[in-house]
Parts: C-alpha cells; structure tokens; sequence
C-alpha cells in the first residue's frame, strides 16, 4: 500500500522513469476537466507497461516502510477473487442478473449482461466471464487461465488481456 503526496511521487517518476512522467505531464491542462478521462485512457494505452514498484519504488531513495498487521489481498487473479467472495451453497460465486444453474459447483460465473439469461449445466470448478467483448469458459485453473492469457498475446489479442 503506497501513500505519497502528488509533489514527492511527481519528482521521483520524473527522475526514475521520464519516458512515463513526460506522457502525465503533457496533459496537465486537461486534468479535473470533463477531457481528462479520455486523456488518461489514451496515455494509459500508450505507456510501457511496469509497475510503481518497478518504475520508482524501488529506486527511490524517499520511501519509508511501515510494518503493519492487517489481512491483505491482491485480488489480481480470479482464484483470489473467489477466495474472498461469499459463495452460495455449492460453493459458487455467480454474479450475472439473470442464472440458471444445475449442477455446477465451485465455479465462477460473472456476466455483465443486462436481460441475458445465463443458463449452466454440469460444471464444475470452472469459470464462465461474459463481459461486452469477450466470453471466456475455462477450467478454474490458474495454469490454464495463465495460457490463455500467453495465447491471447500470441494471436495478436492483446486487446482482449
């Protein structure tokens, strides 16, 4: 968990990574403005991809570090979502507007469509994510979806990641 002030982290990616800072930097004027979302998506879509961590955190001479005592987790993965979420009886996590299900268990089904009747039959550990663009069904493996993601960068799917 990083806390800083916009001054002190300004300077430090400005002398750890200038390439990332010059990008931010070029749309100031923009920023608390009704433009400065389109902006940040369209720098986001343009700079490298590395982490704080990488790009200041660990170079910086500036930061202080806090042991603390509290639960923590990462929910960067989808097997780290479904260890935090309340499942139902069979131990599925479904957030869809509309499911019907028969015999599925220990899945994850997620689907962002309105009005759209989400139907399910004999899974099980399994992941079923609808979202605007994509439809992925996988095994809840995080090897398998650790594939997928490497596969999607080979066909040229990037996009899709």
């Amino acid at each position: 968990m990083f806390i800083w002030n916009l001054s002190t982290i300004s300077q430090e990616l400005e002398k750890r990574d200038p390439e990332i800072s010059l990008l931010f930097k070029d749309g100031i004027k923009l920023y608390n403005t009704p433009k400065e979302q389109e902006f940040i998506d369209k720098v986001y879509s343009d700079c490298k991809s590395i982490s704080i961590d990488y790009a200041v955190m660990e170079k910086t001479d500036k930061a202080v570090v806090y042991p603390v005592s509290f639960g923590w987790s990462d929910l960067g993965t989808w097997e780290s979502l479904y260890a935090h979420v309340e499942k139902e009886s069979k131990g599925n996590y479904i957030k869809a507007e509309l499911a019907m299900t028969g015999k599925v268990e220990n899945s994850i089904v997620i689907s962002q469509e309105k009005n759209k009747l989400v139907v399910l039959q004999g899974l099980e550990n399994y992941m079923v994510i609808n979202t605007d663009d994509v439809l992925m069904v996988c095994p809840r493996d995080p090897s398998v979806f650790k594939e997928i993601i490497t596969d999607l960068a080979l066909k040229d799917f990037n996009k899709y990641q």
